[in-house]
């Protein structure tokens, strides 16, 4: 099977300086927003009916990509990132 993908958007691309812009000092600030988002995200997913999931939501990929297929990406890259922090954070302590 021929896997092709589109070219990333601009806005979508960061370099590591610009990851690196993004600190904070307040954790409680930074908990509170990852706790938001999390409610967020579980409205959002239990909102959706199993036909849902199966939905095409982005047909510049080959082959197209379904909703059910996103959300599986999102929550790997997410984790992937608290992962980082988390690791990032045990390192400064």
């Amino acid at each position: 099977m021929q896997r092709s993908r589109p070219a990333r958007p601009k806005a979508a691309a960061r370099s590591a300086e610009e990851a690196r812009a993004v600190t904070t000092q307040d954790i409680g600030k930074l908990r509170s927003y990852t706790q938001e988002a999390l409610e967020q995200v579980k409205a959002y997913v239990t909102s959706l009916e199993d036909d849902n999931l199966d939905d095409v939501i982005d047909t510049s990929w080959t082959p197209h990509v379904t909703r059910g297929v996103r959300l599986v990406s999102i929550f790997d890259d997410a984790a992937q990132h608290l992962g980082a922090a988390n690791q990032q954070a045990k390192m400064t302590e």
